[in-house]
């Protein structure tokens, strides 16, 4: 993303993720999932490009008042001005639930999404987490309070808390939960 709003795209493109749709202006914000990719427009709206097999690039209406988004491997999540989460894709054979946000869907102020599983930070400071959880991915351990910002990977989440600290969590198999010290502040 660039100072201009316009964004530059390389790599890989399948699908044509890397060609950015006209007009390619007025982007505030970037994601990009497995073979789609998302932009955040400054005056709300998203704009949705690359794979669609899933529906995660079909932006349901309105298409406005967003002010976050955040990409998975087959779905996409936009983030209200109003604090709730709006959720695409999912489609089959790949719906594990990481499009159905848990009530109350109320209160968010950040978004991430993982491979099959999705991420919401709320106000309080507590993470919500939905969809696949084979690895664990989705169970926050506690106490899960004080959390800052969040982030997803393939079968793993992390969470920062607001003493500077990281607590991770899921799949292990190549020590990506395995926070390496010192841990915090």
């Amino acid at each position: 993303l660039k100072a201009d709003g316009s964004i530059v795209a390389w790599g890989n493109n399948g699908y044509e993720i890397t060609i950015v749709p006209a007009p390619n202006a007025d982007f505030i914000g970037i994601a990009g999932g497995e073979d789609h990719s998302l932009g955040l427009k400054a005056d709300g709206s998203i704009v949705a490009w690359g794979d669609n097999h899933y529906g995660q690039t079909n932006v349901p209406p309105p298409n406005t008042g967003f002010v976050a988004i955040a990409a998975g491997n087959a779905h996409s999540l936009g983030l209200k001005a109003d604090g709730s989460i709006i959720a695409w894709g999912c489609g089959l054979p790949f719906n594990y639930g990481q499009c159905n946000v848990p009530s109350p869907n109320t209160a968010f102020i950040a978004i991430s999404g993982g491979y099959w599983h999705s991420l919401g930070l709320r106000a309080d400071g507590t993470i919500v987490a939905w969809g696949d959880n084979f690895s664990g991915q989705t169970n926050v351990p506690a106490p899960n309070t004080g959390f800052v910002a969040i982030a997803a990977g393939y079968d793993q989440s992390l969470g920062l808390k607001s003493d500077g600290s990281i607590v991770a969590w899921g799949d292990n198999h190549h020590g990506q939960t395995n926070v390496p010290a010192p841990n915090g502040s």
